[in-house]
């Protein structure tokens, strides 16, 4: 009698057909994708752009926590016009001990810059201001009134009405970073050129400021010390071109920084690192493509033994009966 199409060896050939041939083009293809993958480096790419765009939120985040902070010394400032100016700017270094030196700038009257109140007589300190009164008016003779229009255009739109410039300070036998941020004087009349100004304690900087920043940013960004699961990222602010760090996150262990940002907004001059701690980017992608790789040989090697099984099936003498 002539055996039906439909029996057990057509089922298995069509298994054969539509699930493991299938199956084993997919592995295939995986391979070959796995393969450009490493050619091209887009693991290490797409990590990279992640550390980058951390890096540039992260430098918005550093600038507006400075100028939150600068602001209750801001709204305080005098007008120029009045006699009290010296007075008023020592109340304001007085109340906040994280500035070194505050100034008023006015075109007509010339600059006003005081020492941070004990510190007056210190050598140090009292180099730094003479400095900075000298660029203050240098500068501010010539660009004030075109900085002072722009400043007050942000402000009018709701944008911190901020601009930076910075120095490099002695302090002791030590060579510190310094920021200087200036602004319009809300008090000073309109026709007034006129900018209010404070130099960042550079002290503060290093030992405060930036340290506490760069962990509240690790912590925001969902950095877990005791997370052996994952790798823990450090984070390190450092001058453009030195690579030296200013100050560094918890989670640095002062490697070589995988990705960098030139920092802009209050902190010119200065650039961002960032790295994985106890590995690097091209570590994680080498341990990546080699679990997929391994994923893939463990894949195929149970497809070759259904294949087998099933040619073991197929082949096996088989008998019909009506």
């Amino acid at each position: 009698m002539k055996k039906p199409f439909w029996n057990p060896r057509t089922r298995l050939l069509l298994t054969l057909g539509l699930v493991v041939l299938p199956a084993a083009a997919l592995i295939v293809f995986s391979a070959l994708h796995l393969k450009s993958i490493q050619r091209d480096r887009a693991v290490e790419a797409a990590f990279q752009r992640d550390f980058q765009q951390m890096l540039m939120i992260s430098d918005k985040h550093i600038s507006k926590r400075i100028y939150e902070m600068v602001d209750g010394a801001r709204v305080n400032f005098p007008c120029p016009v009045q006699g009290s100016v010296s007075e008023q700017l020592d109340k304001i270094l007085a109340d906040h001990p994280w500035a070194s030196q505050a100034f008023v700038f006015d075109k007509m009257n010339g600059t006003v810059l005081r020492t941070q109140p004990g510190r007056a007589d210190d050598p140090d300190f009292e180099s730094e201001g003479a400095k900075l009164k000298e660029d203050v008016e240098k500068y501010f003779d010539i660009e004030g009134e075109m900085m002072l229009g722009k400043l007050r255009k942000a402000q009018s739109k709701g944008e911190s009405p901020y601009s930076a410039f910075s120095n490099i300070t002695k302090r002791g036998d030590r060579h510190l970073y310094q920021t200087i941020l200036f602004f319009p004087i809300d008090a000073a009349p309109e026709n007034r050129i006129a900018l209010g100004g404070v130099a960042l304690d550079p002290e503060y900087l290093q030992g405060n400021f930036f340290p506490d920043a760069l962990n509240a940013i690790m912590a925001e960004n969902g950095a877990e010390p005791h997370d052996s699961a994952h790798p823990q990222a450090g984070i390190m602010v450092h001058f453009y071109r030195d690579y030296e760090p200013i100050a560094a996150s918890s989670g640095w262990d002062w490697g070589k920084a995988e990705v960098e940002h030139k920092m802009e907004g209050a902190f010119p001059d200065l650039t961002l690192a960032i790295k994985y701690r106890g590995t690097t980017i091209e570590a994680i992608t080498q341990r990546f493509l080699r679990t997929s790789y391994i994923i893939l040989g463990v894949i195929s090697l149970l497809l070759i033994a259904g294949l087998f099984f099933t040619f073991r099936s197929v082949t096996k003498p088989w008998s019909w009966r009506s």
